[in-house]
């Protein structure tokens, strides 16, 4: 994929530029898009207006009837930005979702490099499973764990190569991508009318932040510079 050429050495550089590209980008995007599909001169008299009513609320704290009147109008208000504002986002709801379903799909684990001991898990109904491991991987060990008259056989598991690896498993087939770079198989395979019923890779959650051993993986990374973005970039624009 054309994305894939573009996006991917960004995140093979650095997780944290790569993400901050993204987000700076679609955020860009939805800012821009805001900015020219809303009526911006209305927006400012209704945040105007809403503030006036606010401070003037202070005035009346101990005139219920007067203070639920006020608080009706900046409901009111509060209403009618929602709806002009409505409109922006169906215009940029599906392009947005698109970026999030991306990074869902290719940064929520971390790869599975050469040389690193990884598992493999088969979910079954039946404790004796045939599989067939290919020359280029080695088999660490073997646990067969019984859960509920359901079976896992969890296998460890380590290559010295890279690329893309084909593991027979009965009557079917699982893939497992072996790379440097931040790419992967999809790691659970589901599947039905077999005695197996899952096969899972075990990966790791990608970090791409760590705040004093606080983790943040895509998603968080994504909210954090979009949050950031979105500010610098209304008052550039001055976006209501």
């Amino acid at each position: 994929m054309v994305i894939d050429n573009i996006i991917l050495p960004l995140f093979n550089y650095n997780l944290s530029v790569g993400m901050a590209i993204v987000a700076l980008i679609a955020t860009l995007f939805s800012t821009v898009v805001y900015k020219y599909t809303t009526d911006q001169l209305l927006l400012k008299r209704i945040k105007r207006e809403t503030k006036e009513l606010q401070e003037k609320s202070k005035s009346f704290k101990d005139n219920q009837e007067k203070l639920m009147q006020i608080n009706k109008e900046i409901m009111s208000k509060s209403f009618e930005q929602m709806k002009i504002t409505f409109k922006s986002s169906m215009y940029t709801m599906l392009p947005l979702l698109i970026v999030f379903i991306y990074l869902a799909g290719n940064f929520t684990y971390e790869p599975i490099k050469p040389n690193e001991q990884f598992e493999l898990n088969i979910y079954s109904n039946n404790k004796s499973i045939e599989y067939q491991l290919p020359k280029k991987i080695k088999l660490i060990e073997v646990n067969n764990i019984e859960e509920d008259k359901n079976y896992i056989t969890n296998l460890k598991l380590i290559s010295n190569n890279t690329g893309l690896v084909i593991i027979p498993i009965e009557n079917t087939k699982h893939r497992i991508l072996i790379s440097d770079k931040i790419e992967y198989e999809d790691p659970i395979q589901e599947i039905s009318n077999s005695k197996i019923t899952k096969i899972e890779t075990v990966h790791k959650e990608l970090t791409f932040i760590n705040l004093f051993g606080w983790e943040i993986g895509y998603l968080g990374t994504y909210i954090i510079f979009s949050i950031i973005f979105s500010i610098i970039l209304r008052k550039l624009l001055n976006v209501q």
